[in-house]
């Protein structure tokens, strides 16, 4: 009886399949749209780009610009945003990252770089690779999917927001491997290597302070040819100022000074009484946006992400209640049947002082109901309160699995 009653408080199937329940999670996570820009092939323009001799692109047309961002905000039901600019090709010279793909390559240059030029073209600079990361902008990191889902978490200084400027979160491996601690400024830099080929000339050198440091809740398995960029311990979050002047000093020195940045999709919370479906409707009816250039639809990410521990919780716990219900009963009929053959001399006693079958099956019963009443009251006291503290951890754990 306390294992099933333990297992009814942590089985989460009452919240899964309940529609109030499933409303209420998604109340607690929050309701949101994303718009993302919608590249036109009327707004795309080529060039050839200097260094590498190909025909490149970039974009001029409309973006997820403030103009549409403050738009969408002014409607009653949108409560806050969340807005990214993510840039790759950002040169870090002074810091070690955690090793993938490119260290590898390193060390197989240092080793004979005449063959290993062999096989790579020659533009390639393996050096100036290994030292690159992307930066990803925001507006208030707090709000970033990453952090949302818990796949990554803040556990020294704070999160960036709106006011910051040259601000930066690294992750405790990166830090721990570089001897950084939260105030300390690292150098990001834009150089000619994608620009004229020349690394030695710096178009933007910035100094960012750590202001927090983030540890990777989520299980990531790293091979031979994972790409630094992809490793989550090399992650790094600016602010979205920054971000922004980094693309336009690149661009600007590529003398593509008409480029947009395409990478800012907006994240926007809603009044979580609210219908999504109704609130996109409602935004798309903004007759200044060029919705032809954009696309919006739901984001349930973070309801998703809460949602797959529970699923699996789900799966196991009804297997467990399954179990223990088919044991319980066959140890239950063995124990009954000891039981009565043990008081097969009292009751035949009873039945020849003249009781009848029927008083002494009820006696057999009464005494089986109190035992019964006994069982539940401890099961119900003692379940109540370890059950949430082992659900709780059961969740904390399933939910690292599937990240």
């Amino acid at each position: 009886l306390y294992v099933l009653r333990h297992c009814k408080d942590v089985h989460p199937y009452y919240v899964i399949n309940n529609e109030e329940e499933r409303k209420k999670l998604q109340k607690q996570y929050g309701k949101s749209f994303v718009v993302e820009t919608l590249v036109g092939e009327d707004k795309i323009e080529y060039f050839t780009d200097e260094v590498t001799g190909l025909q490149m692109t970039y974009y001029t047309g409309p973006v997820v610009d403030n103009d549409l961002v403050n738009q969408i905000l002014a409607l009653d039901f949108v409560e806050y945003v969340c807005y990214e600019s993510i840039h790759e090709l950002v040169t870090f010279p002074d810091i070690t990252f955690v090793p993938g793909l490119w260290a590898n390559d390193l060390e197989k240059y240092r080793e004979n770089s005449e063959e290993y030029m062999n096989e790579y073209d020659a533009f390639w600079n393996i050096e100036q690779i290994a030292k690159e990361n992307t930066i990803r902008g925001y507006n208030r990191t707090e709000w970033c999917n990453d952090f949302q889902t818990n796949n990554l978490e803040l556990i020294k200084g704070r999160h960036i927001n709106e006011e910051d400027r040259n601000k930066i979160l690294i992750s405790d491996t990166l830090a721990a491997k570089n001897q950084l601690v939260v105030g300390d400024k690292i150098t990001a830099e834009i150089n000619g290597y994608y620009i004229n080929g020349n690394i030695e000339e710096v178009y933007a050198n910035i100094a960012l302070e750590i202001v927090g440091i983030f540890h990777v809740n989520a299980n990531q398995i790293i091979g031979t040819y994972t790409p630094e960029t992809d490793i989550l311990n090399n992650y790094m979050y600016t602010d979205f100022k920054t971000a922004e002047e980094l693309f336009k000093v690149f661009h600007e020195a590529k003398g593509l000074e008409n480029a947009v940045d395409v990478s800012t999709p907006a994240t926007f919370y809603i009044n979580s009484e609210l219908n999504v479906e109704y609130v996109i409707e409602k935004v798309k009816n903004i007759e200044d946006i060029p919705w032809e250039y954009y696309t919006i639809k739901v984001n349930d990410s973070i309801y998703q992400s809460a949602l797959k521990p529970l699923q699996m919780i789900s799966r196991i716990t009804g297997f467990i209640v399954i179990f223990v219900v088919a044991t319980c009963a066959v140890v239950l009929i063995l124990v009954l049947k000891i039981w009565i053959k043990s008081r097969k001399r009292e009751i035949g006693i009873l039945l020849s002082l003249g009781e009848t079958k029927q008083k002494v099956i009820l006696q057999i019963f009464i005494e089986g109901i109190l035992v019964l009443t006994i069982a539940l009251l401890i099961a119900i006291v003692s379940s109540s309160i370890v059950s949430n503290r082992i659900g709780n951890n059961i969740l904390t754990s399933m939910s690292r699995m599937n990240e």
